[in-house]
């Protein structure tokens, strides 16, 4: 059986499928499955439809060969391209999430269940690995699941911080297993789970729409102190505009800001009729919403945006984006950047190719933002040092610069 451990690879964002969502999430994957058992597979699916089919195939292989790991991601990448229909959808997320807590031990240890609403939130709860200097509260995005998030944590853990990730609705178990769909007011679940563990203050870290989700809750709860968005999503309705094409997009937008719900669905279900990754996409969201039709799910998401709460996130903010993402359009970081009139300081990062780091949450060099984010929080530290003893009277005396 495996051990518990990540895939040791080098950065890099690589050709694994012609299919660029398909390739996605293959690189997705290759941060926990050999890359070789991946070029295989890039090379046999052409459709979401192969790639269920594929991936599905190659998961119960491994589980027979007794590679646990491999085929616990293999399962979880095979259940995200199903539909909510699919009659393998649920036991795929199941023998996931079966897997991947039987051979990572230290999540499994950490793993809890927080009340919410009619349903819970999935916590897994991560200790520091070194004298512990802060709360790292970790949340995922649009449809990502906590469990792919115990990598990334790996490190901040070992720099000494105690990172709980945390799933809301519309994510992980709150969707699947308590059919919770998601909602803008993410401070909703924040608060819950900081209830929940007894946290005082936090550093809030977002990745991909999870970026809006932990600014849209930092602007409501004064907990949190310091806010990380891995992702620069300032409006939602701006990332699948661009999905649909610029011009159409704008103009299917309008048409639900109108309330035109026949004429909407109409046209995105000709689409969906045309195209199976249409056809997911618009699927997948009406599950992740709780929307009934495409108008629904169009209109949910048009409340996903900052406008009208950035100027009340008051916190340390370091945002980070990436250069070429395929579904964040670049100009996402300036508006967001630019609407933080009241935070107490701003920080943005543009990750480029030349970093394989070009692509949506630098999947091709994930440590790169983890590095960012450590350098970040330290300088953090060392100015709050300086500020405390300047206030007090100790310590060198600091001069404002001006502007």
């Amino acid at each position: 059986m495996q051990e518990g451990h990540l895939t040791e690879r080098k950065p890099g964002y690589l050709a694994f499928a012609a299919h660029p969502t398909l390739n996605f999430m293959l690189n997705r994957l290759a941060w926990e499955i050999d890359e070789a058992r991946l070029f295989d597979i890039g090379a046999r699916v052409a459709t979401q439809v192969d790639f269920v089919r594929v991936v599905l195939d190659e998961a119960r292989r491994a589980e027979d060969d007794g590679r646990h790991r491999d085929a616990a991601f293999l399962y979880r990448g095979a259940e995200f391209f199903m539909a909510a229909s699919h009659p393998d959808k649920e036991p795929a997320y199941e023998r996931f999430m079966e897997l991947f807590y039987e051979v990572t031990p230290d999540a499994r240890a950490g793993r809890r269940e927080v009340k919410f609403g009619s349903g819970s939130l999935g916590v897994i709860d991560l200790p520091a690995l070194a004298e512990e200097k802060d709360v790292l509260l970790f949340c995922t995005g649009y449809d990502g699941v906590i469990e792919e998030l115990c990598g990334r944590a790996l490190r901040l853990r070992q720099a000494g911080y105690r990172v709980v990730l945390y799933e809301g609705p519309g994510q992980g178990c709150a969707l699947r297993r308590s059919g919770l769909p998601m909602t803008p007011d993410w401070e909703r679940p924040t608060s819950t789970v900081l209830d929940a563990l007894g946290v005082p203050s936090c550093t809030l870290l977002g990745i991909s729409l999870g970026s809006f989700l932990a600014a849209r809750a930092a602007a409501f709860d004064s907990r949190v102190r310091r806010l990380v968005c891995w992702g620069a999503i300032h409006d939602f309705a701006e990332c699948v505009k661009r999905s649909m094409g610029e011009k159409r997009g704008g103009r299917v937008l309008q048409l639900v800001r109108w309330g035109w719900r026949r004429t909407v669905n109409r046209a995105v279900q000709r689409g969906m009729a045309a195209d199976a990754g249409a056809n997911w996409a618009v699927s997948h969201g009406m599950h992740v919403s709780g929307r009934i039709d495409p108008f629904g799910y169009l209109q949910w998401m048009l409340d996903f945006h900052l406008r009208d709460v950035a100027h009340q996130i008051a916190q340390d903010v370091l945002v980070v984006s990436s250069s070429d993402d395929h579904l964040v359009p670049r100009d996402q970081l300036r508006h967001l950047a630019d609407a933080l009139v009241g935070a107490r300081s701003v920080a943005t990062r543009l990750t480029t190719a030349a970093e394989h780091a070009a692509e949506h949450c630098q999947i091709g060099n994930p440590d790169l933002v983890v590095d960012e984010i450590l350098r970040w929080m330290a300088g953090l530290d060392r100015r709050d040092r300086l500020l405390a003893g300047a206030s007090t009277g100790g310590g060198p005396s600091v001069t404002p610069l001006g502007r």
